[in-house]
């Protein structure tokens, strides 16, 4: 079993790791901005629409997880400017709304069944019937 020492020079070197490839990544790229720089401008406009395809994919593959970052990103910043206690008077206000907004489909949507009639299912009752 390995001791809480190996385990922190390991962590230590898988970070070390980490930040060398971060270091190595940043040179390359600076290296293809340079060159990119330095190309025609049919190159860079290919370049940019490569890019912007590459984003397009990123977005649609991750949209879950980018809308979640920015879900938090926003309540964080609420918090920030407004207060842990607005922001909860907030939520519940808002989770209230959806109740409402839930129950005023609910009604519109299930059929109303007229006096004597039961759970005999028939068509909806417009308003202009009432």
């Amino acid at each position: 079993m390995s001791s809480s020492a190996e385990l922190v020079t390991q962590f230590e070197l898988l970070e070390m790791k980490k930040v060398e490839q971060r270091i190595k990544t940043r040179q390359r790229m600076a290296r293809l901005r340079a060159r990119l720089k330095e190309s025609t401008s049919e190159e860079q406009e290919a370049a940019k629409e490569r890019a912007r395809l590459a984003r397009a994919r990123y977005r649609d593959s991750h949209r879950e997880k980018l809308r979640e970052h920015a879900r938090d990103s926003r309540a964080k910043q609420f918090v920030h400017k407004h207060g842990e206690e607005a922001y909860e008077v907030k939520q519940e206000k808002s989770r209230l709304r959806q109740l409402e907004e839930n129950m005023r489909i609910r009604r519109a949507v299930r059929p109303r069944v007229p006096k004597g009639q039961g759970q005999k299912l028939c068509r909806p009752v417009r308003d202009s019937e009432r």
